[in-house]
């Protein structure tokens, strides 16, 4: 499961180049993994609690605070901490960066994140620089501090985010910066659970306040001249940490990734190609195909394009377990309040995909029912307790025709029509 990277030469001014061995892990959190677990004795006991909740959270029914159809934005501030003028990245690279992650989390067509896989999932989470500072004030999202140091991922995280770091619950912070050794990057866990009888001793909590977000190195952060790691997937694995994603096989031999459709796996992908890789974790002794082309595996930034559906309800859950990542989501995804109800369709007429906007006062009770031009029930949702929100329907299945949308709370109803027209 150690993926790797070495940096045979130095970094050329606009020929430079980066090649990788097989032998040093691609991402940190294996080896930050270990060392928690060796400073903290209750860590092992709540990160088991914590994966027993999220798996009694993912069946709970469409009562869910953070409904599944939202289409969740997230925030994000890059701080570029360079050492020199080669690490200050460009606001182009940081941008490409930001596109790489909504191909890959929305599993964008005609991108580079899509995939026809079976069991491929679209996140429905879209990422995008901060618009205001943690004061109010406009900002690109993006902060750049000169500093005099190449760091350690395993010795100065709480270092860099004491140098520059904005509020955890507002925002997904990255720092990019030069890294020493062979690791890309590195994304927390959300370890702070939103469950009653969910305990976190203070060594883990402490742990998370000190550094709460994604580090990666300037190599590897948007499009690089990198060979293996030059397309941004980096970024996309460490935040699928930041997540609540594990790495495919656990980090360790046939692992439980808690996923059920991503299959068991001996070690995780450190060839430089995408050839296929097999795996005997079964009983019976049946070899089944790696998912190598999955973003929480160790493969070449160029194989992967599949998060699943099962790590898609995961994440998900996530969203309303952690305090932090879910209050994040309640901060960036009010919309307006409206006196009356307020529903729209975009876009109307509609090919593939639609999303419905619905505005009203204060907190209500939602019903969602859309019917064909029959009067037949199509598709039926309810929700409990929700502020204005906007949600995303998925109509390639559906024949071209007429259909219309009931939009209903405790208080009013409003129908809406739409025509489907592939």
């Amino acid at each position: 499961m150690k993926k790797s990277v070495l940096i045979l030469l130095n970094y050329l001014a606009f020929h430079g180049f980066v090649s990788y061995s097989q032998e040093t892990p691609r991402c940190s959190v294996p080896a930050l993994e270990t060392q928690r677990i060796k400073n903290d004795r209750q860590y092992l006991k709540q990160k088991s609690q914590f994966e027993s909740d999220l798996k009694i959270y993912s069946k709970l029914s469409s009562k869910e605070e953070i409904p599944d159809s939202l289409i969740v934005k997230i925030p994000i501030v890059v701080h570029i901490l360079y050492k020199n003028e080669t690490a200050n990245i460009s606001d182009a690279q940081i941008n490409a960066q930001i596109d790489i992650l909504n191909e890959d989390f929305r599993k964008k067509a005609n991108s580079k994140g899509f995939n026809n896989n079976s069991v491929g999932g679209d996140m429905k989470i879209e990422f995008f620089l901060a618009q205001k500072d943690p004061s109010g004030n406009p900002t690109k999202g993006i902060t750049r501090t000169a500093i005099n140091k190449v760091f350690d991922i395993t010795n100065d995280i709480s270092e860099i985010s004491q140098i520059i770091r904005w509020d955890e619950n507002k925002y997904l912070n990255i720092w990019v910066t030069s890294l020493s050794g062979t690791q890309l990057g590195y994304g927390v866990f959300p370890y702070d659970s939103n469950l009653e009888g969910i305990e976190s001793s203070k060594a883990r909590l402490d742990a998370q306040k000190n550094f709460d977000g994604v580090l990666i190195d300037y190599r590897f952060f948007g499009k690089t001249v990198s060979k293996n790691y030059g397309f941004g997937r980096t970024a996309t694995h460490e935040v699928g940490h930041w997540l609540g994603l594990l790495h495919t096989n656990a980090d360790e031999r046939c692992g439980n990734d808690f996923c059920n459709d991503t299959p068991e796996i001996t070690d995780l992908n450190q060839a430089s190609d995408c050839n296929d890789k097999f795996s005997d974790c079964k009983e019976n002794g049946r070899v089944t195909r790696n998912m190598i082309e999955n973003y929480m595996d160790y493969s070449p930034d160029f194989c992967m394009n599949t998060f699943t559906i099962d790590q898609v309800k995961r994440v998900r859950s996530v969203l309303n377990l952690s305090r932090t990542r879910k209050n994040i989501v309640t901060q960036f995804n009010t919309l307006s309040e409206a006196e009356k109800l307020v529903s729209t369709i975009s876009p109307n007429p509609v090919t593939n995909k639609f999303s419905v906007k619905v505005l009203f006062k204060g907190n209500e009770n939602l019903s969602l029912t859309l019917y064909n031009f029959s009067g037949n029930i199509i598709d039926d949702k309810s929700f409990s307790n929700l502020r204005s929100q906007e949600f995303d329907y998925d109509s390639s299945q559906l024949q071209n025709g007429i259909y219309f949308m009931k939009i209903q709370t405790s208080k009013e109803t409003t129908i809406q029509k739409i025509l489907i027209n592939h």
